[in-house]
């Protein structure tokens, strides 16, 4: 069964942070990096992610922050939503 999600900014973010090596958050990132879930993304969010992710607080290294935008953008799918 192939999923399809759009990958909330918040969760790449804890997703990173956690020290707890079973938490929820890592094993969506694990499923986005094993091919499990396609991610869904529109250039608005590719920018936000850039953007939150180098914040200097959350201190996670720019090359880490390109393998995950770069993997989003080889093995997702751009959508262009509608406004309603």
């Amino acid at each position: 069964m192939r999923i399809y999600a759009v990958i909330d900014t918040n969760v790449i973010v804890s997703a990173l942070i956690t020290k707890n090596t079973n938490s929820a958050t890592l094993k969506v990132i694990e499923a986005l990096f094993t091919g499990r879930i396609t991610p869904l993304y529109h250039q608005d969010i590719i920018d936000e992610y850039k953007e939150v992710l180098s914040r200097p607080k959350f201190h996670i290294k720019q090359q880490t922050i390109d393998i995950i935008i770069n993997s989003i953008l080889t093995n997702g799918i751009e959508v262009f939503p509608k406004p309603t």
